[in-house]
C-alpha cells in the first residue's frame, strides 16, 4: 500500500518538529545578555535549558542549571522548563514512531487503525501545547529581564526561542494535516462500509427467500407449472 501524499507530508513535519525543538533545547540562546562595564569590557551570557555560560574577559565558566541557583526570582526553575522540553520532545517523537510503524508499507504487523491515527493526533496536539507554554514563559521571563535592567545591559535575541517556535509552526501545521487525514480516512470508511452494508442486507434477504418448502410440497424448481389443475377433467368426445 502506497503511502499517500498526507501521510508523507506528516512525517516530515513530525521530523522536522522533533529535529528542531531538540535543537532549541542545547543552544544557549533562550537568554542572552552582554554587560558593557566602560572600560571596554563586556561580559556576556548565554543560557540553556539545562546550564549557562557566563564569559567575562575572554574566560568562560559553564555551570549546570539547578533549582538551588535560580539566576532570577522572575525566571521559571529549572525543573520546569527542563520538564517541559522534554515532555513535549518524548511526546512528538513517540508520535512520529508510531505513525511510521504503523504504516503498511514498513511494518504488516501492525495495522493503522482509526484510533490509533487518534491517539497519535491527541498525543501530538498535547506536545504542541506544552511547548507553547514553555516558548510562552521564557519569552514573558526575557521581556521581565529587559524592562527590570540597567542601559548598560543589552539583550541579544533569543534564537533558542526563535528556533522553538518554528518548530511549534511545524507542530501545529502537523496538527491541521493530521486531522484532515483523519477526516479522510473516516469519509473512506464510511463509503466502503456502504456497498458491504447492502452486500449483507441483499445476503439476508436470499437467505430468507431460500426456505425449504412446506412438508408434502415440492420445491419450486422441479414443480410443472404447465400441469392441468387438480380437479380438471378430460372433456369427453363422441361420435
Amino acid at each position: 500500500m502506497a503511502r499517500t501524499i498526507l501521510e508523507k507530508l506528516l512525517i516530515v513535519l513530525y521530523v522536522v518538529t522533533v529535529v528542531l525543538w531538540l535543537i532549541s533545547m542545547f543552544t544557549q540562546g533562550w537568554l542572552v545578555y552582554s554587560i558593557d562595564f566602560g572600560d571596554q569590557t563586556y561580559a556576556t551570557f548565554q543560557m540553556s535549558l539545562f546550564y549557562y555560560k557566563n564569559c567575562l574577559r575572554k574566560v568562560c565558566i559553564t555551570k549546570l542549571g539547578t533549582d538551588d541557583d535560580n539566576l532570577e526570582e522572575s525566571m521559571p526553575t529549572w525543573t520546569e522548563i527542563q520538564s517541559l522540553s522534554i515532555t513535549a520532545v518524548v511526546l512528538c517523537a513517540v508520535c512520529c514512531l508510531l505513525f511510521i510503524l504503523s504504516d503498511p508499507y514498513f511494518c504488516k504487523k501492525f495495522k493503522r487503525t482509526i484510533t490509533v491515527f487518534q491517539i497519535i493526533l491527541n498525543l501530538h496536539a498535547i506536545s504542541v501545547l506544552i511547548e507553547l507554554v514553555l516558548i510562552i514563559r521564557m519569552t514573558v521571563y526575557n521581556a521581565t529581564e529587559a524592562q527590570n535592567h540597567y542601559n548598560s545591559i543589552s539583550f541579544k535575541v533569543p534564537y533558542s526561542i526563535i528556533i522553538a517556535g518554528v518548530g511549534w509552526l511545524a507542530g501545529v501545521n502537523g496538527c491541521v494535516v493530521g486531522y484532515i487525514h483523519h477526516s479522510s480516512l473516516k469519509k473512506n470508511n464510511r463509503e466502503r462500509e456502504g456497498p458491504n452494508q447492502e452486500s449483507t442486507a441483499y445476503a439476508h434477504t436470499v437467505r430468507h427467500t431460500d426456505q425449504p418448502p412446506p412438508y408434502g410440497q415440492p420445491p419450486l424448481e422441479y414443480t410443472n407449472v404447465h400441469a392441468p389443475p387438480e380437479n380438471y377433467s378430460m372433456p369427453m368426445y363422441t361420435k
